[in-house]
């Protein structure tokens, strides 16, 4: 179900004919994506710790596998990912320093990949008595802005000054907020990567159809911390990574409703149901 909701969060909201909403399943069935955030978590703050967290995925799957019958959702994103991992081993076994390579290093790219597995995992929608939730759109709303919110109270904003020198005053007020950082420092341009991805899951979650005015509300408030991590990122390779997937995204939105104007309505269609 995962996947299909993150394709219904980044598309635009259409009219259509009212349908029955997602059953909502069990808090149990959250139970499998909380294991796989706490991996995460723990290769991120304890990079040290190894392969250990890993026992905390293959319960997730097991708990997965009894619930569904399958162990983690398919993507289409499968094989780049797999690709991914095995470059940075194949990175930090031919590192000059192999143990600080895989322990500083590669856990946390794991623990990347991870949370990708583990916002797929996550239900669409939750009960929990009387109370029904939608945790879905609610992570994409949170993670980056707990990702901007981590960048700017804990970057060595004086290491970075001839960088940010442009940020001006904000910048000493940055660095008098800064707090000591419980695991890695992000590197400002990994921030303004990282910022650049999630805000366009971050901006499908705040226009899903079905969430309420006080969530977006919050989404609002929770946009402009992201925003405001990616500007001081100072990253200008993510500005133009995020100008330019924005400017291919109406790009094909355009060239749709032209393939609509010219009389061809089942191929716009099918452009309008891609972008």
């Amino acid at each position: 179900m995962a996947p299909e909701t993150l394709a219904q969060l980044t598309s635009p909201p259409r009219r259509r004919r009212k349908e029955a909403a997602p059953r909502a399943a069990s808090l149990g069935a959250a139970l499998p994506a909380a294991l796989l955030f706490a991996a995460a978590g723990l290769w991120y703050l304890r990079p040290a710790l190894g392969p250990w967290p890993l026992a905390l995925v293959g319960l997730a799957g097991l708990l997965r596998w009894a619930q569904t019958g399958a162990w983690f959702p398919r993507s289409a994103f499968d094989g780049p990912l797999a690709l991914f991992l095995l470059a940075a081993a194949a990175g930090a076994s031919i590192s000059i320093d192999r143990a600080a390579a895989w322990g500083s290093t590669f856990f946390v790219y794991l623990g990347a990949v991870v949370v990708y597995y583990a916002v797929l995992t996550t239900p669409e929608r939750v009960r929990l008595g009387g109370l029904r939730a939608a945790p879905l759109p609610l992570l994409l709303l949170l993670l980056p802005s707990l990702a901007a919110a981590y960048f700017l109270l804990t970057n060595d904003w004086q290491a970075w000054q001839e960088k940010t020198s442009w940020l001006g005053p904000a910048l000493g007020l940055l660095a008098r907020l800064r707090q000591p950082a419980p695991g890695h420092l992000l590197h400002p341009n990994m921030a303004g990567g990282l910022l650049a991805a999630l805000l366009p899951l971050q901006l499908g979650a705040l226009r899903w159809r079905q969430s309420r005015w006080p969530l977006r509300s919050a989404g609002l408030a929770l946009l402009a911390l992201t925003l405001l991590g990616l500007l001081a990122s100072s990253s200008r390779g993510a500005w133009l990574a995020l100008l330019a997937t924005a400017g291919l995204w109406l790009l094909w939105r355009l060239a749709g409703r032209l393939l609509e104007t010219l009389g061809r309505p089942a191929r716009g269609g099918s452009w309008r149901r891609l972008a």
